[in-house]
């Protein structure tokens, strides 16, 4: 369900040793945005657009910048939106090409969720330009039930879950973002914020293996939401366009997420092991303590992820099931 600040989630008899060394705070290195439209039909598109840190949101508004972004994010053919069988959910993503536009190799590219309170943003969340089927603005509700996740669609076996080399969707707690808060809050005044959460890239060569990405060279993300399907209820009041706004940031530990959907650390547990040894895993509570080769000091269950807010409109993801 989507909870309120005291959201709590469901703890696991076993309490799992956490790493209490400081790490790194991220770097900071642009900023993006990620337009989904005709989220509801089989032709759904995706436009993507960059700016550099000096440019900022505004650049994203604007025609022209002023310099080019560290990093830049550009569309691909490698999209699309499916339901799952009953149709509870719509799931909607897009696999973008990462350029590394500086002299630097970066390590951990990640798009994280922000807002600054304006007119420009949905509410209290990193969306923007969210559009309802009959034309009408999504409402605060609505907004809360987009929630960030790995993708799901149908392979071509017919089975309905989640492709390894697209499975982006990155967790943390509130420390984690603390740096970057502090950037959000001193650029933009009070109340602007960064959310937790975000989609990490990995390299385009070696996909499943690795995450640096060099100067010059290319790295894919996977940018991915979900949503209550009304199909069969209320068809008119299902989102249909929407764009994330998000702050391009790097760092130097690795870490794979499960979402929330998921019921195990499965799937991150083995994405992890191909990464690196010391790679950690971040899950929800409730999803099971990661075992076996999976067993690091740095794994982190986390009780919720904020992705609206701060403030009396705060909502936060939660296990077992966000709404």
């Amino acid at each position: 369900m989507i909870a309120g600040l005291a959201a709590c989630g469901q703890t696991t008899t076993t309490t799992p040793a956490v790493n209490t060394v400081a790490k790194a705070p991220a770097e900071i290195l642009g900023f993006v945005a990620v337009t989904f439209t005709d989220t509801n039909t089989d032709h759904m598109t995706v436009s993507v657009k960059t700016s550099s840190v000096e440019d900022g949101i505004a650049g994203l508004r604007s025609q022209t910048l002023s310099r080019p972004a560290k990093i830049s994010i550009t569309q691909t053919s490698l999209r699309g939106a499916s339901q799952d069988t009953p149709a509870t959910h719509r799931w909607m993503f897009a696999t973008l090409d990462v350029g590394n536009n500086s002299l630097n190799t970066y390590k951990n590219v990640t798009l994280l969720g922000v807002n600054i309170p304006s007119s420009v943003f949905l509410y209290d969340t990193s969306l923007t330009d969210a559009q309802n089927i009959d034309g009408s603005t999504a409402s605060l509700a609505q907004a809360h039930m987009l929630a960030p996740s790995n993708p799901r669609y149908y392979d071509g076996l017919d089975v309905f879950g989640i492709p390894a080399g697209r499975a982006d969707y990155q967790s943390y707690d509130e420390a984690y973002i603390g740096n970057i808060d502090a950037f959000m809050s001193g650029r933009y005044g009070p109340g602007a914020t960064a959310f937790p959460y975000g989609f990490v890239a990995r390299n385009k060569a070696a996909q499943l293996t690795s995450r640096d990405i060099g100067p010059g060279n290319t790295g894919k993300v996977t940018v991915s939401f979900a949503t209550p399907d009304n199909t069969t209820t209320d068809a008119p009041k299902d989102i249909k366009n929407f764009t994330f706004l998000g702050l391009i940031t790097a760092d130097s530990d690795t870490t794979v997420s499960t979402d929330v959907y998921e019921a195990d650390t499965a799937r991150a547990c083995a994405a992890a092991a191909l990464l690196s040894p010391t790679a950690t895993v971040n899950y929800f509570s409730g999803q099971g303590v990661p075992t076996g080769a999976c067993v690091n000091p740095g794994n982190k269950p986390l009780t919720s992820v904020r992705i609206a807010g701060p403030g009396a409109g705060t909502a936060n993801l939660t296990y077992p099931n966000p709404f």
